[in-house]
């Protein structure tokens, strides 16, 4: 029996990619999935998906851009955080809002598994989307670590972005019985994940987090290990990446708009390739 999964990679504003893929599918009915999965910003665009909600995600990360207080590194470098999730909160709960009840229905029971990572564990966190905190939990897997300091209050525990500790989580899809699983990735194929010298400064900068630094330390290895899974894969398992042909031009976090249409239009020719072959 076919079990068919979509992963979701984060990537921060690069997921304007993935807004134009996403928006494809909707154009052309293309659903097939029993199961969808993402990390970080990932689940912000399958969650726009799920519900139906064409170029939700694209306005999103274009209002998010545009702010002048969602990024600001000032109040990081004064003690604040650079990046403020309580913005977030209030488009996706009150200005423009993913419209849970459409999503619900659109899920038809199927499951919808939001990554975070546990931060008093150090560990990846899977939970199901649920309407009653599916805002919260979305949040939780975008807390990019060091520049959202507090991380988000899931139950009793911290939660920071699922992207540290699980990127692409197509392993977890097998786990839960994916067998056919279509992977939109942030990055090229052949992108090779290791700190910039930025991130190196963080780490250092927070040296004194333990379980923080080892994560941050152990995240290229995981992202790479998880590419390497997914170029052979376990028997009788089916990937296909949909990918950019090349490093896209918006980076994680950003305050510029200029280059969100091309990344955009990037997605929709991606998806639309892969639609022709499939």
């Amino acid at each position: 029996m076919i079990k068919t999964a979509l992963v979701v990679e984060g990537g921060g504003m690069r997921s304007v990619f993935t807004a134009g893929v996403l928006d494809t599918f909707l154009d052309h009915g293309y659903d097939p999935f029993d199961l969808f999965i993402g990390s970080s910003a990932g689940t912000l665009n399958l969650s726009a998906f799920i519900a139906g909600q064409k170029k939700y995600s694209l306005r999103l990360i274009n209002h998010l851009a545009k702010s002048t207080t969602f990024v600001d590194w000032r109040r990081f470098i004064k003690g604040g955080n650079a990046m403020e999730l309580a913005e977030l909160h209030d488009i996706l709960t009150l200005h423009d809002p993913i419209d849970l009840i459409q999503a619900k229905r659109r899920l038809n029971s199927r499951p919808f598994v939001i990554t975070s990572c546990d931060k008093s564990k150090g560990q990846a966190s899977y939970q199901n989307a649920e309407p009653s905190r599916w805002f919260q939990q979305i949040i939780a897997s975008c807390a990019l670590p060091i520049v959202f300091r507090p991380g988000v209050k899931l139950g009793n525990d911290i939660h920071i972005d699922g992207g540290l500790v699980d990127p692409i989580p197509v392993k977890k899809a097998v786990d839960l019985g994916a067998n056919h699983i279509i992977v939109i990735r942030t990055r090229t194929r052949h992108w090779v994940e290791k700190l910039s010298v930025l991130e190196r400064l963080l780490t250092y900068w927070v040296r004194h987090d333990t379980v923080l630094t080892k994560l941050l330390d152990n995240y290229s290895k995981e992202y790479n290990s998880t590419c390497e899974f997914m170029r052979n894969p376990p028997a009788g398992v089916n990937i296909i990446e949909i990918a950019p042909d090349e490093e896209l031009q918006t980076p994680t976090l950003t305050r510029q708009v200029n280059t969100l249409e091309g990344d955009y239009s990037a997605g929709i020719k991606a998806a639309t390739l892969f639609l022709q072959r499939h």
